[in-house]
């Protein structure tokens, strides 16, 4: 690492540390940002596989940073920094090298967003995992499902209804999927597995809130599921008053 490179690290880790922007261990800061300067200069030279290599590392940095829910002004402002300092170091710093870092910005605060959004999306799976409303009736277990068709999603429902309906010795069940996406593939194999395997006691299953009821009962009959203990209804209110 040249003279230059390392009074600029010096200074940029530096100020991190006072205005506490490290997010972590300093001696890992420091050789992460280090790596980064060497490609940052390298950049400013003309070496393109440099610059490009340099954004790959921020953007994987500053999504990191926003999937801990670190906030997009402290992870911008860990770059920002870095501006300030090469300006303040010298009075004319090469434009190539400021036009690189202006990016560095755009590529931090573009990541931090991504980050942040995967980190709410995963909490949110997480609540639904867990809060999806599963309630018993007279004699039948009702589950609702909410939000994407996603596997994890859909093994907790199913597996807290059965649960249930063992619990309470009920042998039918509803899952009302009107909140939920379109259904697709994954959730029809999900109802075959549910009504063929010999490890799932075999209740009898109403799909609620279907949209297109032609289109899901050829799909699960393309699966090979033809059986009286499955019904299909287009409202949750369909079941509902049928047991009052």
């Amino acid at each position: 690492m040249s003279t230059q490179i390392q009074s600029v690290l010096e200074g940029w880790v530096s100020v991190l540390a006072k205005e506490k922007l490290l997010m972590a261990e300093r001696e890992g800061v420091t050789a992460e940002f280090g790596h980064w300067l060497q490609l940052l200069y390298a950049g400013a030279g003309g070496d393109a596989g440099a610059t490009s290599e340099l954004f790959r590392l921020v953007a994987l940095h500053c999504k990191a940073l926003g999937h801990e829910g670190r906030p997009a002004s402290a992870v911008v402002m860990q770059i920002a920094t870095l501006r300030e300092l090469l300006l303040h170091e010298s009075p004319a710093p090469a434009p190539a090298l400021l036009r690189l870092v202006q990016e560095m910005v755009r590529v931090a605060a573009d990541a931090q967003a991504l980050g942040q959004s995967e980190r709410l999306e995963e909490r949110g799976i997480d609540l639904l995992k867990h809060r999806s409303p599963v309630f018993s009736l007279e004699k039948v277990v009702v589950g609702c499902l909410v939000g994407p068709m996603q596997a994890e999603l859909l093994d907790s429902l199913f597996a807290r209804v059965l649960r249930e309906c063992v619990r309470h010795g009920i042998d039918q069940m509803v899952v009302d999927i009107a909140a939920a996406d379109e259904a697709d593939d994954r959730f029809f194999r999900t109802i075959h597995g549910l009504l063929t395997s010999p490890d799932v006691p075999p209740v009898s299953v109403i799909i609620s809130g279907v949209r297109d009821l032609d289109a899901a009962a050829m799909a699960l009959r393309a699966l090979g599921v033809d059986t009286p203990r499955l019904r299909l209804v287009t409202s949750l209110r369909e079941v509902l008053a049928l047991r009052n």
